[in-house]
């Protein structure tokens, strides 16, 4: 059973006698998904004028994933659970140059609004953003969702607040909600698989918010916990799929009305992400934004332009090795040099830990 059949199962039962949950909240975080801004839409929209745009939606050439948006969002707009629901505030910001990529939406119920963020897309810069996490304190579209926030708040003042998103969306909603201006009415903030901050992000500021923050995270998730983990402070979910599979939302185990869980996370998510925020760890920030720039520019000239969230195109990257390698000899030598010396630097870093770990486990 996944968060599909909950909607399904409980399209009929109202707020009243069910409470607002996880389960409700990880819909409206996937509803932020939709790219409104290729149709031509109202500025508010109800469940009538979303079931229309749904079913007009041409759905050749998405992917199982996509799909299942569509669906998830069809069930939402037709269910009596949220009935009298309005879509407002839509925006969204894509600029190469800044390198952001933004999308946001706002969903106003009787008594209660979520702002939900939307995650990373299928394109190359919006990939870039999220590899900046590794070495900025906030990335652009973290800027833009905290002035979406705030302005939102000062249209609804008063209303009750849920802030949440899926991926890069749940670290957004978490950025939002710390520099959230009128922090009165807030009620909970939800990251499902969000990215982690710098140590720098979990200060006063934070420890404001952090008894209304839940992070969910699947049980072999590494999106989640990249950067900065603490496993101390997430809800680990049982899911159906494996590693990066994971990150699909409808590969997460429901019960009722809440996510099943479980204890720990399993060790193969726990050597993966050891390595990679060991090796994040001791490359240095200026090298990491030469490595990321070179690499990004590297695949813009190749004309990798789109990630797929399916599965690899195997004929695709055949062709695509060769091109690859062609412009990587036509890289500037310095940014070829800087990405084999973080690679060698992160390679030391680790076996240099991992022997430390060894020795300490001897002296014990």
């Amino acid at each position: 059973m996944n968060v599909l059949d909950y909607l399904h199962e409980f399209k009929d039962t109202s707020f009243e006698v069910i409470g607002f949950n996880e389960l409700d909240a990880l819909v409206c975080a996937i509803l932020s998904y939709y790219p409104f801004h290729l149709q031509d839409t109202k500025k508010v929209m109800k469940a009538k004028d979303l079931t229309k745009l749904l079913y007009s939606t041409d759905q050749r050439g998405l992917s199982q994933r996509k799909r299942n948006d569509i669906k998830l969002m069809l069930e939402f707009a037709t269910s009596k659970r949220y009935s009298g629901f309005k879509l407002i505030n839509f925006k969204r910001v894509f600029d190469k140059d800044a390198t952001v990529q933004f999308q946001a939406i706002t969903i106003l119920f009787k008594k209660f609004m979520f702002v939900s963020f939307c995650g990373t897309d299928a394109t190359l810069n919006g990939w870039k953003e999220d590899f900046n996490m590794s070495y900025l304190e906030m990335v652009p579209s973290e800027r833009v969702a905290i002035d979406y926030v705030n302005t939102v708040r000062k249209s609804h003042p008063f209303r009750p607040l849920y802030l949440g998103g899926h991926s890069k969306g749940g670290r957004l909603a978490i950025t939002g909600a710390k520099y959230l201006t009128k922090k009165k009415g807030l009620l909970q903030v939800f990251s499902f698989d969000g990215p982690n901050f710098l140590d720098s992000f979990y200060d006063d500021k934070y420890n404001e918010i952090k008894s209304h923050i839940y992070k969910y995270t699947p049980n072999e998730s590494i999106i989640g916990r990249l950067i900065n983990d603490n496993g101390k402070d997430k809800i680990i979910v049982l899911s159906n799929s494996e590693l990066l599979g994971q990150h699909d939302i409808y590969s997460w185990e429901v019960e009722n009305t809440h996510f099943i869980l479980e204890h720990e996370y399993t060790k193969r998510s726990n050597k993966i992400v050891g390595i990679i925020n060991t090796s994040l760890r001791f490359i240095p920030d200026d090298k990491k934004k030469k490595v990321i720039d070179t690499l990004f520019d590297l695949l813009s000239r190749a004309d990798f332009n789109v990630f797929t969230d399916d599965k690899i195109d195997r004929d695709l990257l055949k062709q695509f090795i060769p091109i690859l390698k062609e412009e990587w000899k036509a890289t500037p030598k310095d940014g070829r040099e800087a990405i084999k010396d973080a690679a060698k630097t992160a390679v030391k870093g680790f076996i240099s830990k991992v022997a430390s770990k060894r020795k300490n486990k001897s002296i014990e």
